[in-house]
């Protein structure tokens, strides 16, 4: 820890960059995680030590992400229980004949700078508010700033039928209107230049996620297996996502509801989905303003709208955890028995909703009977 402390006040003092993970390692299933603290702790502690600070501390937050992933395999294994390979000789030869597969593209996305306030770190009360404030201030840039790419799109869209066989125009259709509700909400920025749904569906089909039906071409089967692999790229966009998909599930049930009702709805969705989507209120609560006015605009202007299409986002919306029941992990696997909390709080949550609000009765949708039997 001493030699820790002096090595970072050592590149501090002669200016050089630090590169580090704010979330402690990469993110297995989708989703930006919470931010570790540890190491930005000791950041701003040597930071507030130096006499003379000519230069001061930025933190510029940098996302990656990726059309599909290389270590898709090795993931997907992991999110199945099963421990992380170690990395050997072996295994960084079988790697550059990966290197000969066509993955896509990587995205790679800056934010802007973030320089931390080390003036007021006196008490460990201080220290602490401080550095859990950065954390979520970079983790929610990391959110504002990936790059969303076509499969994230498309599997959403997917994965919103839990049936077997989907028809082509449904999933362009769905994925054309996220397309246009993030574009109208984040801007263009969190696009690739050369976004093109169409082509990367068939990108989609080559990859063996999707399997075309014999005699119907417009129709494709989804491999099975796929889900739980679909569910790491739907996770990426599901964070921008989930409020549309909320929005229109309250809309569908009562569109005159007024401005207390639907803080009051707003607030009862927010809990189960911070718990696995890491939303601060704030966020949740910008976001779903965001969502309404979105929807209602369209609505107003006489724009034909299929509701369905939306609030089906939230179908599997803790697939990933859902799904490893049907592969027959180990009770005491670690996915599995987060997983298993992660279910009873939506239960639970869902039996108050209900009780709490008859008017929404008809539209839990977070957990699927057909996954909730084994518990």
């Amino acid at each position: 820890f001493a030699v820790l402390m002096a090595f970072q006040r050592f590149l501090l003092s002669t200016h050089r960059v630090q590169e580090f993970f704010i979330e402690g390692a990469r993110s297995r299933d989708g989703r930006v995680m919470p931010a570790k603290y540890g190491y930005l702790t000791l950041l701003l502690e040597n930071e507030a030590q130096r006499l003379e600070i000519k230069r001061p501390l930025a933190i510029l937050p940098i996302s990656i992400s990726y059309d599909r992933l290389l270590e898709e395999g090795a993931f997907l294994r992991e999110l199945k229980g099963k421990r992380k390979k170690k990395e050997t000789f072996t295994g960084f030869f079988k790697a550059v004949f990966l290197l000969k597969n066509k993955f896509g593209n990587i995205h790679i996305s800056f934010g802007d700078f973030i320089y931390p306030d080390c003036a007021n770190l006196q008490t460990s009360a201080q220290k602490r508010k401080t550095v859990r404030k950065l954390g979520t201030a970079i983790t929610d840039a990391l959110d504002q700033h990936t790059i969303i790419p076509e499969t994230s799109l498309l599997a959403t869209a997917i994965l919103g039928h839990l049936e077997g066989i989907v028809r082509r125009e449904a999933i362009m259709e769905k994925a054309e209107c996220y397309f246009q509700f993030l574009q109208q909400t984040a801007g263009s920025k969190i696009f690739a230049p050369n976004f093109n749904l169409e082509q990367k569906l068939g990108k989609m089909v080559s990859w063996e996620y999707l399997r075309k039906v014999p005699f119907k071409p417009n129709y494709f089967v989804i491999v099975p297996g796929v889900r739980l692999k679909m569910n790491m790229y739907k996770n990426l966009a599901l964070k921008r996502l989930a409020a549309l998909s909320v929005s229109a599930l309250i809309l569908k049930s009562a569109n005159s509801l007024t401005e207390e009702q639907w803080q009051k709805e707003t607030l009862l969705w927010m809990e189960p989905l911070a718990t696995y989507l890491y939303f601060t209120p704030d966020s949740w609560n910008g976001q779903m303003a965001r969502a309404r006015q979105f929807l209602l605009a369209k609505t107003a202007v006489g724009t034909p709208l299929n509701l369905s299409h939306y609030s089906e986002i939230l179908n599997n919306v803790v697939g990933a955890y859902f799904i490893v029941l049907e592969y027959g992990c180990s009770p005491d696997s670690p996915v599995l028995t987060s997983g298993i909390g992660t279910i009873k709080k939506l239960k639970e949550w869902g039996q108050t909703f209900n009780q709490a609000n008859p008017l929404t009765n008809d539209r839990i949708l977070i957990v699927p009977e057909v996954y909730s039997k084994p518990l």
